[in-house]
């Protein structure tokens, strides 16, 4: 283990005066390298030594007044004072010595010759006393070409002496079970203390092997300054494979220490045009409390960067959560606290991303005390590496409830809001502050959705006494009836067409019906019926840049009060208002169990997935479900797939999904389990790469 330096650490090493006056380089020195090679073979390497000097405590044996003295003074001779008789320089191909040569202690720079050509060449020096190395010092791995000279630099004679300390891997990249793990990545291991490079780059000595499978190609690099080595694979990894990293117990500390064992860990790649693995990216856990469900919601950045806010109750307070996942680690951050910490209650969260993996939450909060209700909202800055405080964004009007957000082009965003009407309030990134909220032309219903262009032209559609209304700058207008409506949805284009869905009952027949604006048109279409039954309701509509719209529908509340109904969808498009004969997701039939309402994403190219929660009374398992939509095909998945794990038996509740312009998405959901007799809510995840 290297050992730390003492007051005058890092001087370069320093010859007493007798000794400052002659300089023995290694020119002068014959070489002999390993055979007989002609110089087309071979090649030159130069370099410098300089000594760190040993710490406090390692004794000196020379018995100069000099060295003897105390403190130890700055200008001392390494080799005379700790009984440095030689130093030998070896040139290394991996573990292979391939060049050898021994010259006194008092030179400290010079060329070696005769060192055969080659990659991933290492050049070590070794420093002791009749046989007992107790320095080391080590350059960077070179390439040398026959006929030339590589100049190696300073190299840094250590000392070693003291070290009986085996090294640790204290770290490593993908950590181990990670999933979804990109098939280019490298794979790093850190070490606790600087190793001996050629025992870490040595064949074999870091490994990566497929499972049921043998080695993974690849090459193994080591940074002296970080203390790891880095395997890259010569060609990308299998998508939806197990690896393993291994580390051999041979590889060494720079004093010859070898690691206490081997060390494995394992991971994942992606899985490609499947679902991957579900993981559980928090542990904090919490209870719903008062009566209250938890909400959960996930925003998928183009970059690969997903964002997750969710609401718990831990210790009677409700609180708002945020979360992210980092395309470049593979990691999600630890979960962080949103909501302001006393005295109010922060629920019903949402989440919106930018193409660049900016995020914004948006959430309801009520005071305690008055019982006053507002909207807040805080930013993750992906330059800031973090979530803002949380600020208030109905400042207008001094009260909100029921937020939505969408984010549009450079960061910016709209958010709907209620506060005796329907208001807006727009985020600008270029000054980062929210305008006050406006009411853009009046709507006083309480269920909203709002969806935007990416040049900020929005659409937001609500239910107002008894009516469908949408105000904003695209398509404003009343749209069509909507008694006993539970739900409205809307989604606009990048061209600003736009369709709106909803559902109504009578008490006896429940019916999801739809309308479309078109700016050829200007104005929206009459409402028609997509579905009319008693499954029908709940409907989430979604668009794509091309003009393909898909709607899904069935299922009653999203959380602990699922209904007996099952799931449907729809496609039509912008040029021809047509919806398609209703198809059957999931079909309740003969099954004992309920659904819940399911969500809906889409890409940029039409493609989409749709998630809902199943409850299987028989035996009693909650799943989630997800069916996929191929636009081009014009058709959903002969069956959706269970996304949350086999062995996961806790109760499911509030989901969410996601669709980034890449065409991957994300679901995301809450689990309970009990935990010792109280039940604990804990947030799970799931990819679906392209």
């Amino acid at each position: 283990m290297r050992q730390g330096k003492d007051s005058f650490a890092g001087l370069v090493y320093l010859f007493a005066a007798a000794a400052m006056t002659i300089l023995l380089g290694l020119s002068g020195c014959s070489s002999q390298p390993a055979g007989e090679m002609s110089s087309s073979q071979t090649g030159e390497v130069t370099f410098a030594v300089e000594w760190e000097p040993p710490p406090d405590g390692v004794p000196v044996v020379s018995s100069s007044a000099l060295a003897r003295s105390s403190p130890r003074p700055s200008a001392i001779d390494v080799c005379v004072d700790y009984g440095i008789d030689t130093v030998t320089m070896q040139v290394l191909l991996a573990t292979e010595v391939l060049v050898e040569q021994s010259f006194p202690c008092g030179s400290h720079s010079g060329t070696l010759a005769g060192v055969p050509a080659g990659d991933n060449l290492l050049l070590r020096l070794r420093g002791g006393s009749a046989g007992t190395v107790s320095w080391n010092g080590q350059s960077e791995t070179f390439a040398l070409a026959a006929g030339t000279t590589y100049d190696a630099g300073m190299i840094t004679m250590v000392y070693t002496g003291s070290d009986d300390v085996a090294p640790t891997v204290v770290d490593v990249a993908p950590r181990d079970s990670t999933v979804n793990v990109l098939e280019s990545s490298p794979v790093s291991v850190r070490f606790s203390e600087p190793m001996a490079i050629n025992t870490v780059i040595d064949n074999g000595a870091i490994q990566v092997l497929e499972e049921g499978g043998g080695p993974v190609a690849g090459l193994v690099s080591y940074d002296s300054a970080e203390r790891k080595a880095v395997f890259d694979p010569v060609n990308p990894l299998p998508s939806g494979k197990r690896f393993s990293v291994l580390v051999s117990s041979d590889i060494q500390d720079m004093a010859g220490n070898p690691i206490g064992s081997a060390f494995s860990s394992a991971f994942f790649t992606r899985f490609r045009g499947e679902w991957g693995l579900p993981v559980q990216i928090e542990n904090t856990g919490g209870d719903t409390g008062n009566g209250n469900p938890p909400y959960i919601g996930v925003d998928f950045s183009e970059n690969g960067d997903a964002f997750v806010v969710s609401q718990k109750n831990v210790n009677q307070t409700i609180f708002v959560y945020g979360s992210r996942y980092s395309e470049t680690s593979n990691i999600w951050s630890p979960t962080t606290v949103l909501s302001p910490t006393t005295l109010y209650h922060s629920f019903a969260p949402k989440v919106a991303a930018d193409d660049a993996g900016n995020a914004i939450a948006v959430w309801e909060q009520i005071d305690l005390s008055s019982n006053e209700r507002r909207v807040l909202a805080s930013r993750y800055s992906l330059a800031g590496s973090a979530w803002s405080a949380a600020e208030f964004i109905d400042v207008g009007q001094g009260s909100g409830t029921n937020p939505s957000i969408s984010m549009y082009n450079m960061g910016n965003a709209l958010v709907s809001y209620f506060s005796s009407d329907i208001f807006v309030s727009r985020y600008l990134s270029n000054t980062g502050e929210w305008q006050p909220g406006l009411d853009p032309l009046g709507c006083s219903g309480t269920y909203s959705d709002i969806s935007t262009t990416q040049n900020g032209e929005y659409l937001i559609a609500c239910i107002s006494g008894g009516s469908v209304v949408a105000v904003g700058s695209v398509g404003t207008g009343t749209i069509g009836s909507a008694t006993g409506s539970s739900k409205v949805s809307a989604a606009v284009d990048d061209n600003g067409n736009a369709v709106v869905v909803w559902d109504s009952s009578d008490n006896t027949v429940n019916t999801v019906w739809s309308s479309f604006y078109t700016t050829l048109t200007g104005f929206w279409s009459e409402p028609t019926i997509i579905h009319q039954g008693v499954e029908a309701a709940a409907p989430s509509v979604a668009i794509s840049s091309a003009g393909e719209i898909v709607a899904v529908w069935g299922g009653g509340t999203n959380f602990s009060g699922l209904i007996q109904e099952s799931i449907y969808a729809s496609h039509s498009t912008v040029a021809g208002k047509t919806w398609s004969s209703p198809v059957l997701l999931w079909d309740i039939s003969g099954k004992a169990g309920f659904v819940g309402r399911p969500e809906l994403a889409m890409d940029p190219d039409g493609n989409a997935i749709a998630v809902w929660i199943w409850r299987d009374d028989i035996p009693l398992q909650y799943s989630v479900l997800a069916s996929r939509y191929d636009s081009a095909a014009k058709a959903w998945s002969s069956s959706p797939t269970r996304i949350n794990g086999p062995n996961d038996l806790g109760v499911i509740y509030d989901m969410d999904v996601s669709m980034n312009d890449n065409g991957d998405a994300v679901a995301v959901w809450f689990e309970a389990e009990d935990t010792g007799g109280q039940i604990e809510y804990f947030v799970h995840v799931n990819f679906r790469y392209k």
